[in-house]
């Protein structure tokens, strides 16, 4: 579960938006992560009957999303490579577009409102950004 403080680790982000993201944050986290666990464990499975199948692929790109989920609650993401490890809205919206939405899944409207919320920040800078330009 991440923490205010984790995701204030963004100088981007001013409290109010932290304490939103933080509550929407730890309502979906658990349930992107079971869902990536299970997806992964299926593919596994699916992937020691059949050898030949190409879904080593996705079985990566989905343990590469898990990852930068866990560092995201964390609060240790890193962008690139020298940027610090803190919580950005950027890689976290691009981790969630990333995950296996299941149609009816119960973890859809935790997913979803934690994703409008990180879309709203992200539109609001590019528009602070354009004025300013």
């Amino acid at each position: 579960m991440t923490t205010i403080d984790a995701i204030r680790s963004n100088p981007l982000i001013d409290e109010a938006a932290a304490e939103r993201i933080a509550t929407l944050w730890n309502a979906a986290y658990p349930g992107m992560r079971e869902l990536l666990t299970t997806v992964i464990d299926g593919q596994r499975s699916y992937l020691n009957e059949h050898p030949d199948s190409s879904v080593r692929a996705e079985i990566k790109r989905h343990e590469e999303t898990r990852l930068a989920l866990g560092q995201l609650d964390r609060g240790t993401y890193r962008g690139c490579t020298r940027s610090p490890g803190m919580f950005d809205t950027w890689g976290a919206l691009s981790a969630i577009k990333r995950l296996p939405m299941p149609t009816g899944s119960k973890h859809g409207g935790n997913v979803y409102r934690l994703a409008a919320e990180l879309s709203d920040i992200e539109a609001a800078r590019a528009a602070a950004l354009a004025a300013n330009a």
